[in-house]
């Protein structure tokens, strides 16, 4: 009786080809493969509460700039925990131009501006990187990506600036969330620019803010 082979030389061919292919994605078999997983990101800072909560102040829901003049600036100072270079910050904000409406709740949209600076622990020096984020009068979280990625470094002071230069005098507020149970470097502010900010001390606001980089 003969014996039939079913295993012709094209099937083998197509066999071993399809091993030759797969032991090649595998890589050396001298030990375990090393598995690099996407790197999403190192929070370096954070003083929001547990799920990016804040504690609602007043019927706004943030700590309030009032009794503005034409230019409004509060600043966040922190210190990151590792060095990284910048993808994103998170922070809460809020503003309202009353003239636009003269009735609560102000739905009427502003434009403000949130930027990234060097410095001490007084006060911003460089300005790093900026963006243009259009706001209202909820407190609401936004989340601003880098582009420029910045280096921060530990042991240094950064500054997070909202600027609202679109204010009109007695008109308008500027708002940042705050979280009471965080310790932070403070919530400063000032009515004129960016580097004369003195420290907010009524009720001690705790801005919050989370940064996050890569290595």
């Amino acid at each position: 009786m003969t014996r039939k082979n079913v295993w012709n030389p094209p099937t083998r061919l197509l066999l071993f080809a399809t091993l030759a292919a797969l032991i090649s994605t595998m890589g050396p078999l001298t030990g375990p493969r090393a598995v690099v997983l996407a790197n999403t990101g190192i929070v370096v800072y954070n003083s929001f509460a547990p799920g990016l909560k804040i504690t609602p102040i007043g019927s706004i829901g943030t700590y309030t700039l009032g009794v503005p003049g034409t230019t409004n600036y509060l600043g966040a100072p922190f210190s990151p925990s590792a060095p990284v270079k910048l993808t994103s910050l998170t922070g809460n904000w809020a503003a309202a131009l009353t003239a636009a409406e003269n009735t609560f709740p102000l739905k009427h949209p502003c434009s403000i501006t949130i930027s990234l600076w060097s410095g001490s622990r007084s006060e911003p020096g460089a300005k790093l990187e900026s963006w243009t984020l259009t706001v209202n009068q909820t407190a609401t979280n936004y989340t601003l990506t880098s582009t420029t990625h910045p280096e921060l470094l530990t042991g240094h002071t950064y500054w997070v600036l909202a600027d609202y230069t679109g204010a009109q005098a007695g008109n308008n507020f500027l708002g940042w969330g705050a979280n009471s149970a965080a310790t932070t470097l403070g919530l400063w502010m000032s009515e004129t620019s960016a580097t004369s900010l003195r420290l907010e001390t009524f009720n001690q606001p705790q801005p919050a803010l989370e940064v996050i980089g890569t290595r």
